[in-house]
């Protein structure tokens, strides 16, 4: 298989994983010039199988969120079903316990975002382990390691269920996947990295999933994480906590007294979810950047916490910007798909290569502490121009200033995520009204001059947002921390 092309375009490159009913490898995609991570089911499998594997590749191609792996193209190569993914740079969370709390919150946060993209879209993962839990090159945490007892039928082959530190004691009964399976696996997760080991372990390891309790967790586990860790091991499903309800108690730092959460459980999702596709609102521009991350724009219940119901004076700047967005990701496609007049594919701009499961060794992404900005004078170097796509700067001679170039994705991809973590920030309650007002004038600046094509005097707008940032952060008005702080310290570096 190594020396043949699947489908005539992606090359398998190294295996890297394997199961029961599929193998994973490491290819290069000849036509985008990318690496990608492609599922193949196993060639005995039956036509049953070939049915579920495609039926489900499919449903989940219609999941796009930062932190749910992505699919890229879903195919058939000479009767065998193959799913391609993005390749993941960053190694998984499996054996990666204990880490401090704060990371717990991070990695179970992230993880319960991906969970509620996918719940909402009618499909449950099935069979979350700590190994499902990948990191792109800059750190961020997906869901990756969808196999077919996601779509709530039973394993194929009439193989018994198996049983793993992670199984939800309802599904060791006889239930199908369910969105609170799910749950009671990122407790288990959770619970694993925060004391260095699962919840159960041992022979009699299912029937401890069904009766006993877990030994409570130790004093490193600070009180409201552990409450919310042992909520997700609740043996009624109906008293685990949705993904959505963990989300937003770990970005508010509100995580309330078992049993006040909104239930997690539900039926389970249909063969595949075929039919059963995202609500209104629910899908993503995707906008793939050089360190394998994406920008994301929520829709309705995307948010850490509920919006206001009221539009916001800037809202219809937003607007613009995701319409623009959306332009970009097309025009992105075109150029990967425009082919050369020798027959060969113009890749466009390429990210970062992304997996499904983990291969090269590439450190995490750290996020080094933030300073405030220093104070840029104006050069006298030859203005920035646009190209023909109206988003990427090109530099004078002699600059060689590189915070000056294009951020990854272009400026108004830039903009919008400027926007966004000034969002999250206002919601979760750490930034001040005013700061977040100005902030909001100097982005809406920095949009306007892009529209008038004006790049260079985006620059200088940013670089007033950036200042503004500084002097708010020395008043104790905005955060050091999270979003808005990891923008600063990129754009100071």
């Amino acid at each position: 298989m190594p020396e043949e092309l699947l489908a005539g375009r992606y090359r398998l490159d190294e295996l890297i994983a394997q199961g029961p009913d599929c193998e994973v490898w490491r290819a290069h995609d000849r036509q985008a010039d990318w690496t990608v991570a492609v599922k193949l089911l196993r060639a005995e499998a039956d036509a049953v199988t070939r049915g579920r594997f495609t039926r489900r590749a499919q449903a989940l191609a219609g999941v796009l969120h930062p932190n749910v792996v992505t699919v890229l193209d879903v195919g058939e190569h000479d009767g065998v079903p193959y799913l391609v993914m993005e390749h993941l740079a960053g190694g998984t969370l499996e054996g990666a316990g204990p880490l401090p709390a704060a990371e717990v919150r991070r990695v179970l946060g992230q993880a319960a975002a991906g969970l509620d993209a996918l719940h909402r879209a009618g499909l449950a993962h099935g069979d979350l382990k700590a190994r499902d839990l990948c990191r792109a090159g800059t750190g961020v945490v997906k869901l990756a390691g969808f196999g077919l007892l996601g779509d709530g039928l039973p394993p194929p082959g009439a193989r018994a269920l198996p049983v793993t530190p992670y199984r939800a004691p309802e599904q060791l009964e006889g239930g199908a996947a369910s969105t609170a399976a799910d749950l009671y696996a990122l407790g288990c997760v959770g619970y694993e990295l925060l004391a260095g080991r699962p919840p159960h372990t041992g022979e009699d390891l299912a029937e401890r999933h069904r009766g006993a309790e877990p030994a409570p967790l130790g004093p490193e586990a600070p009180a409201d994480l552990a409450r919310l860790v042992m909520a997700l091991l609740a043996k009624d499903p109906a008293a685990r906590p949705s993904a959505s309800a963990v989300r937003q108690a770990l970005a508010t730092g509100g995580l309330v007294e078992t049993g006040a959460w909104a239930p997690a459980a539900g039926p389970a999702p249909r063969d595949g979810a075929a039919g059963n596709p995202p609500s209104p609102g629910d899908t993503a521009v995707y906008t793939p950047g050089p360190g394998d991350t994406a920008v994301y724009m929520p829709g309705p219940g995307d948010t850490l916490v509920d919006e206001p119901a009221h539009d916001r004076p800037d809202r219809r700047m937003i607007v613009q910007l995701v319409v623009a967005l959306a332009v970009i990701a097309a025009v992105t496609a075109a150029f990967v798909l425009w082919p050369r007049s020798d027959g060969r594919p113009t890749a466009a701009a390429t990210p970062t290569p992304t997996a499904a499961e983990p291969t090269a060794a590439e450190p995490a992404a750290t996020t080094p502490t933030p300073t405030p900005p220093p104070t840029r004078t104006p050069s006298a170097d030859p203005a920035p121009t646009l190209t023909p796509t109206g988003d990427v700067v090109t530099l004078g001679p002699g600059r060689s200033d590189s915070s000056r170039s294009t951020p990854p994705g272009g400026w108004r991809t830039y903009l919008f995520r400027l926007e966004e973590a000034v969002g999250i920030h206002e919601r979760i309650g750490d930034i001040s009204p005013d700061a977040a007002k100005d902030a909001r004038k100097s982005i809406a600046k920095a949009a306007e001059r892009l529209q008038r094509g004006r790049p260079d005097k985006v620059v200088e707008a940013v670089q007033e947002f950036m200042d503004d940032l500084a002097k708010a952060q020395a008043k104790g008005e905005a955060p050091t921390t999270g979003p808005l702080a990891d923008m600063q310290q990129r754009w100071n570096s």
